[in-house]
């Protein structure tokens, strides 16, 4: 078997060369630099393996290295006894067992011999590997290696409601009252994330030079916090106009609850609602 001990490049590049090869000059034995004529087949840096005298069983050695100019430099003997070889010997690229055990290695390093990932879970929702890591042993070069978490369902739509209405829902209060069907009791996820809290409706007022509010709110309608308002305000009495009041915030872990409020400053405020064009009102973590 090939001795891949000091090995650490492993993919040699693949050619059929069509260049012969031989010594460019007489190499002392476990020699770090080889001088080959021939390599115009390859460019400067790529990964090679080759085997010297390989016709001749008692001489046959087998080494890999990076090519520079004529030379294959960081020379690696992985195969046969380490000897002297004259000018002129053959070198040869064909498939050896150097060649294979490279890139095996290469792929057994973040690999098993399943194919799977080493240090990777692999949970039952998938059938291929994951990002839960639970070893970091293998990602070998790496200073600072950091799990990205998998969110799981649910932590993007937080909850989100609409009327479903066919018919207006109208008020005459000075005061918000709550909307029918815009509530939505969510869970905010731990470690600080941010919230968008968005609504949308359809407005008009019945007075002329009246407006109407539409409002969210943090805990219940007119006893909780208001944290966002949207108004129209019109001297054209049932002209209708779309408000769309949003809110980013970073609220403590646990369950809230967000809703909707309506008001008016004269006559009565209405949520122009229809099948198919209901209000709405949507929690999202960013």
């Amino acid at each position: 078997m090939p001795n891949l001990a000091s090995v650490t490049k492993y993919f040699p590049t693949p050619f059929e060369n069509t260049v012969a090869m031989t010594l460019s000059g007489t190499i002392a034995p476990g020699a770090t630099t080889v001088g080959i004529t021939g390599l115009t087949n390859y460019s400067d840096g790529q990964t090679v393996v080759f085997t010297v005298d390989s016709n001749t069983p008692t001489l046959k050695q087998v080494f890999t290295g990076q090519k520079s100019g004529g030379n294959i430099v960081n020379v690696i003997w992985t195969y046969g006894t380490n000897q002297s070889h004259a000018t002129g010997a053959t070198v040869v690229d064909d498939v050896s067992a150097t060649a294979v055990g490279m890139i095996s290695k290469g792929m057994q390093v973040q690999h098993a011999a399943t194919g799977a990932h080493v240090g990777i879970t692999n949970t039952s929702g998938m059938t291929t590997d994951t990002l839960a890591v639970s070893s970091t042993s293998a990602f070998t070069g790496v200073a600072t290696f950091t799990a990205i978490p998998v969110l799981p369902a649910g932590t993007i739509t937080l909850g989100y409601a609409d009327t479903g209405a066919s018919t207006n829902f109208s008020t005459a209060s000075g005061s918000p009252v709550q909307v029918t069907g815009l509530t939505v009791t969510v869970t905010i996820p731990a470690g600080g994330r941010k919230i968008k809290i968005s609504a949308y409706a359809e407005m008009f007022v019945s007075a002329t030079n009246a407006a109407v509010y539409m409002s969210i709110w943090d805990g219940a309608v007119g006893s909780g916090t208001q944290i966002q308002q949207a108004y129209i305000n019109t001297t054209n009495a049932g002209a209708q106009q779309c408000v769309s009041p949003f809110v980013v915030l970073t609220p403590a872990a646990g369950s809230k609850t967000y809703n909707v409020g309506l008001g008016a400053s004269g006559g009565t405020g209405s949520l122009a609602q229809a099948a198919g064009a209901p209000s709405c009102l949507l929690v999202e973590a960013l």
